[in-house]
């Protein structure tokens, strides 16, 4: 086995680790707030969220679809079941993921090694702190982002399910275009912002690495 090969490997161990590491810290509690009358037959469901953050360099290394989109719909809160109702799992290793579905149309593929059509689905789950209602998506309909996206599997009420999702924690993942002409976003370091052409250009630059000898 050559180094490459087992550079790939050890990538490819790290990124399932994380991916695992931030799927086990998501739960849920059904939750009645204090002073609140009770609502018949609804539960009210809190949910809190944690994730490990990559590097902007590692998540351009790790992702299967870098591109430029048009964000043309954010689902409301959905669970992790085909129906996307809310569920509670038999046992502890189900457990009730609450995410939203994010459409994109394709704007301008900058990695793609899954053959994206040109209209993209993704699921992004949720983060933070939060009732089940509110949104946690900070994108809106009609913003362009660049986004980076993993196609890994999620738990899914009958078991698991391939989908494309998010490759960092969920505001780490995608820069917005902004009015200035700049795509803005979250890094470990902070507020970042980005040209277009200079942000293609270091993409280009990190995945030319992985494929140099």
């Amino acid at each position: 086995m050559n180094g490459k090969t087992k550079l790939i490997l050890f990538r490819a161990l790290v990124t399932g680790l994380f991916i695992g590491l931030a799927m086990t810290f998501l739960e849920f509690r059904l939750h009645q707030p204090k002073g609140s009358a009770p609502i018949a037959n609804i539960p009210l469901v809190e949910t809190e969220g944690d994730y490990v953050i990559f590097p902007l360099d590692y998540m351009i290394d790790i992702s299967n679809a870098i591109f430029i989109g048009k964000v043309i719909n954010i689902s409301p809160t959905r669970w992790n079941q085909d129906s996307g109702e809310f569920w509670i799992g038999s046992s502890p290793e189900q457990v009730a993921l609450q995410l939203h579905n994010l459409e994109l149309d394709m704007v301008q593929p900058i990695v793609d090694t899954l053959g994206l059509s040109k209209q993209v689905q993704v699921i992004v789950p949720t983060v933070g702190d939060f009732d089940a209602n509110e949104r946690t998506v900070y994108m809106k309909e009609g913003d362009q982002v660049l986004f980076f996206a993993l196609r890994t599997e999620i738990a899914w009420r009958d078991g698991m399910q391939t989908v494309l999702r998010q490759t960092n924690a969920p505001l780490y993942s995608y820069f917005t275009l902004g009015k200035d002409g700049f795509y803005h976003g979250l890094s470990v370091d902070g507020q970042v912002s980005f040209s277009q052409e200079d942000l293609i250009k270091k993409i280009a630059e990190r995945r030319a690495l992985q494929t140099s000898p």
